[in-house]
């Protein structure tokens, strides 16, 4: 298809802050240009405002083409 999602980037709070976050995200749309999508999402917690500014300032803005949706899964007895 022409999306991809991009759900976790995490780096240890240890190594934050020395770029590689931004080697990791360029690694991710690097594999994904070869992949074939036009267009890539990326999840964030709303209450994450380090990341939600990283994602921002790597180019990555809020749209109206999709709108995240999650369910919480009961538990089988």
């Amino acid at each position: 298809g022409w999306r991809a999602s991009m759900y976790r980037l995490v780096v240890h709070p240890d190594y934050r802050r020395i770029g590689i976050a931004a080697e990791l995200l360029q690694r991710v749309e690097e594999m994904l240009r070869a992949m074939g999508p036009t267009r890539e999402y990326a999840n964030s917690l709303k209450e994450s405002p380090e990341a939600m500014s990283f994602l921002a300032a790597s180019g990555y803005e809020p749209n109206s083409v999709v709108e995240p949706l999650a369910k919480t899964l009961e538990p089988i007895d």
